[in-house]
């Protein structure tokens, strides 16, 4: 008696969670092409991060209104910090491949792993010199209006982040709730 029970339970349990599940499981049908806009993953895929713009924002961009010489130079910019992260990304390579073989050594050339990590600081920093003059042309061609609006959006970006304020502490401090510049997550 107490078997046939269970086996009822156990089956209206499963066909339960089974009818259940695959509900969760659906695609929507209201609007199945609808997607989250600004999802984790989406950043990732599109290589929408931080940093993607520098300290251009495409809605500053717009409010400029650039000649064509002035969006050539902004291009530049661009087409500099992808060929930078291009790059570095074989570079990198390379360097991670010359350290691993260094180590797997019985003894470590220490002057060689040094030399190893002065190579890849010296490889950001030709490409950082690259994209800050490719800026700086950039800056140089913007009249006086735009360059009080790109001014005005850059004090905002720097006030809203609060970097350089004596009272900004990014970790809180001891024992208040801080979630992080990201929230909550």
């Amino acid at each position: 008696m107490k078997t046939a029970s269970l086996k009822k339970l156990l089956l209206t349990s499963a066909l339960a969670f089974g009818i259940v599940g695959t509900g969760f499981a659906q695609e929507t049908q209201i609007a199945p092409e609808a997607k989250a806009e600004y999802s984790q993953k989406s950043f990732h895929e599109n290589k929408q991060g931080h940093a993607k713009f520098g300290l251009f924002s495409p809605k500053l961009i717009k409010e400029l209104d650039l000649n064509a010489d002035q969006k050539a130079k902004f291009d530049a910019i661009g087409e500099a910090r992808k060929a930078a992260f291009e790059a570095r990304k074989d570079e990198m390579g390379k360097i991670a491949e010359q350290r691993k073989a260094l180590l797997a050594e019985k003894v470590v050339d220490l002057k060689a792993l040094l030399e190893n990590g002065d190579q890849a600081k010296a490889q950001l920093e030709k490409n950082r010199e690259d994209i800050r003059a490719k800026t700086l042309a950039f800056w140089d061609s913007l009249d006086d209006t735009q360059k009080e609006k790109a001014t005005t959006h850059l004090r905002q970006n720097h006030d809203k982040k609060a970097f350089g304020q004596k009272n900004y502490d990014h970790k809180g401090k001891k024992g208040d709730k801080h979630d992080g510049h990201h929230g909550k997550q």
